[in-house]
């Protein structure tokens, strides 16, 4: 038999374990790529704002000189850039200048056709890109349509405002971090405990299920998973179990053509009654019955008649006595019956009537001419000793039964 505590609270812990540990590996990549990904996103957003500037000053550009995508656009653009004009609030930082800008970082830019419009790298104004090259830079379009592509000569500089915000950010994520590991613990600890209790609902059942109890049932587990599966499972197999078990046990008391109780069963309730009777003083009466001349009925009938005449007389028997009054098939043809609580008289006048059931049945409904009667005879001790003594009496009255012309009931 498993002890109460062993391998159970092993897989609550294990269970715990595997969860924290997983929630502790997602968390932690969490952990890595969030500020990784805050991080270019800040990026992007900074590409983006740059890159809409400039098309802003394309689009100005273009509505002042009705032409774009030559060189000589290109060259005049460039021109246009180097000085202050029309508003602009600075100018912007080209190759071997030291001016600052407002932008964060250098910008090399090309019209669609790959003309320089701002310098960058080892290209100089005045000259052309591959079309290699050019697929490498970022589009900026005017209207759905590519109207340049810029080509970042560094990375971004993110300002203190923004990161002072991803430190904040990293601080809620590194809180949520922790708060969310105490989670998956409480969480996994909470699951395996719920987890162990029905394993040990099963196993407890199982466990009676070993040891001859019967019909157990699971009724705490109303999950629909495979635990749940399970318990279903094992109901249904305890049930047929105990089905089976009462089969085989009624198989073991019952005579199985008569369906009366048979000679071991009887004897042994005798030995149960017989104390019960003497220790209160209490009247029993056993009685010994056998069909007259059965024997004559097989041969002149055959067998199977013979066993519809045995069934017959075991329904008129059960039929004839007292619900708690125990009637067996004691051997071939010969039937006994124990009338508790029964003096004398009583046994005689109910053994009687039984007697005249089976004198008057209509035994040729089971074949023509057939006549069948019972011989009867009857012990009733107050206060018996031993069944055996009665067996003994009872049989003897019933052989002076026979002897004396059969049919008949000696008490």
């Amino acid at each position: 038999m498993i002890r109460k505590r062993e391998k159970i609270f092993s897989i609550k812990y294990k269970l715990t374990i595997y969860i924290f540990v997983a929630s502790l590996s997602v968390l932690l990549i969490m952990k890595m790529t969030a500020p990784l990904l805050l991080h270019r996103e800040f990026i992007r957003d900074a590409k983006s704002s740059h890159y809409s500037y400039y098309s802003d000053l394309i689009s100005r550009f273009i509505n002042e000189n009705n032409e774009w995508g030559t060189p000589e656009t290109a060259l005049l653009f460039y021109q246009t850039m180097s000085q202050p004009f029309r508003g602009l609030p600075f100018r912007p930082p080209y190759e071997n200048e030291d001016i600052e800008s407002p932008l964060s970082f250098r910008i090399g830019l090309t019209d669609l056709n790959g003309n320089i419009l701002l310098p960058f790298r080892n290209h100089k104004p005045g000259t052309r890109v591959s079309i290699r090259e050019l697929r490498q830079g970022d589009t900026i379009s005017i209207e759905g349509q590519i109207m340049a592509y810029a080509f970042p000569d560094n990375s971004p500089t993110i300002s203190r405002e923004d990161l002072f915000m991803i430190a904040r950010i990293n601080s809620v994520i590194n809180f949520g971090f922790y708060i969310s590991l105490a989670v998956a613990l409480l969480f996994g600890f909470t699951f395996g405990t719920i987890l162990t209790r029905n394993l040990r609902n099963l196993r407890l059942a199982a466990e009676s299920l070993k040891e001859g109890l019967k019909g157990q049932q699971i009724n705490k587990i109303k999950s629909r998973d495979e635990i749940g599966i399970l318990a279903r499972v094992l109901n249904e197999m305890s049930l047929e179990l105990e089905k089976s078990h009462n089969k085989i046990k009624e198989l073991a008391v019952t005579d199985e053509l008569t369906n009366l109780y048979n000679r071991r069963f009887f004897n042994e309730e005798l030995s149960i009654i017989i104390p019960n009777a003497r220790r209160y003083k209490h009247n029993l009466s056993i009685v010994l019955g056998d069909i007259d001349l059965f024997k004559k009925v097989n041969d002149n009938y055959s067998h199977q008649i013979g066993d519809i005449v045995l069934k017959e007389i075991a329904k008129i028997l059960k039929e004839g006595v007292r619900e708690g009054d125990i009637v067996a098939r004691y051997g071939g043809e010969e039937m006994v019956i124990a009338l508790p609580e029964t003096d004398s008289e009583k046994a005689r006048i109910t053994i009687e009537r039984v007697r005249n059931n089976i004198e008057n049945h209509n035994w040729e409904t089971i074949a023509p001419e057939l006549k069948v009667t019972m011989s009867f005879g009857i012990c009733t001790e107050c206060a018996p000793e031993n069944y055996e003594g009665m067996l003994a009496i009872a049989d003897s009255r019933l052989y002076e039964a026979k002897k004396s012309g059969r049919n008949k009931t000696i008490s």
